[in-house]
């Protein structure tokens, strides 16, 4: 039986992983439901528990030394999901959006072999048995990072596509991820934004010739990844419009009324606080 219960934030210093395990606590393992009352920000399901299997845990351990080596700082002994965590919001505080961005695109870049992405613009075209299949291999490599997920038909499928043909309601070219597990576990817009959405969008268009647009749901922390369709520009891209979690652990006083998070830096702007 789930348990609903409340808590005031008084302090912008209130970590989300404290406000995360005083609720586990409360809860006794129960679901549990937190509501923020000052953003009325929900979260739920929050004690949802995650057991990595071994090949989980590899992909793990890869992207926190490929992330230790971007923030320049010693990767952890243990590749643990709250490490992966940890070292994102390591790379958060160090380096600009811009450059954030194109640390993870290039951590992306790293895990092929050089002339992959070339071969596969030249023999893939962006076609819908291409989009299906990128969704596809999405689900299988993935999975580990952002939990559980199904491919789905394209929701409002439009004619925005390099091939200038729209793909039909039946072509199951999306992904539909039920509860983010990295922005449930880090609890930060800017992390979602600028290490996941803009850069994987990068690589997915620029690399494979394949447009991807990521839509994050920061309601209920659910996302749909639409393959072979063009994201919108980054100034109407209302993903990038969000202010920040107020449980989110690189919140600033400065940032408690600002319309957007701090740490997305539209095009206009120059970097990060």
């Amino acid at each position: 039986e789930s348990e609903v219960f409340e808590y005031e934030v008084v302090s912008w210093m209130l970590t989300y992983k404290e406000i995360r395990a005083a609720g586990q606590l409360h809860a006794l393992g129960k679901l549990t439901t937190i509501v923020c009352l000052e953003s009325k920000v929900s979260y739920s399901g929050l004690t949802a528990k995650y057991e990595d299997s071994f090949l989980d845990k590899v992909f793990i351990w890869i992207f926190c030394r490929k992330l230790a080596e971007a923030a320049g700082v010693k990767g952890p002994q243990a590749a643990t999901y709250d490490n992966f965590v940890d070292l994102s919001f390591n790379l958060l505080r160090q380096q600009s959006a811009q450059d954030q961005r194109q640390s993870v695109v290039e951590l992306l870049k790293s895990l092929l072999p050089p002339t992959l992405p070339f071969l596969i613009r030249r023999i893939i075209p962006p076609a819908k048995w291409a989009a299906e299949m990128n969704a596809n291999v999405t689900v299988e490599v993935f999975s580990w990072m952002v939990g559980p997920c199904e491919r789905i038909p394209v929701p409002n499928a439009t004619s925005d596509t390099t091939s200038g043909v729209a793909p039909q309601a039946s072509t199951k070219a999306a992904l539909k991820i039920k509860r983010c597990r990295y922005l449930q576990e880090s609890g930060c817009v800017g992390m979602c934004v600028n290490m996941c959405k803009l850069p994987t969008q990068d690589f997915f268009t620029n690399e494979f010739g394949l447009p991807l647009h990521m839509k994050p749901n920061y309601e209920d922390l659910s996302c749909e990844m639409v393959f072979n369709e063009l994201a919108p520009s980054e100034d109407l891209d209302e993903a990038l419009q969000q202010p920040c979690f107020t449980t989110c652990a690189s919140r600033s006083s400065k940032a408690a009324e600002a319309a957007v998070c701090h740490k997305v830096i539209l095009p206009v702007d120059a970097h990060a606080d």
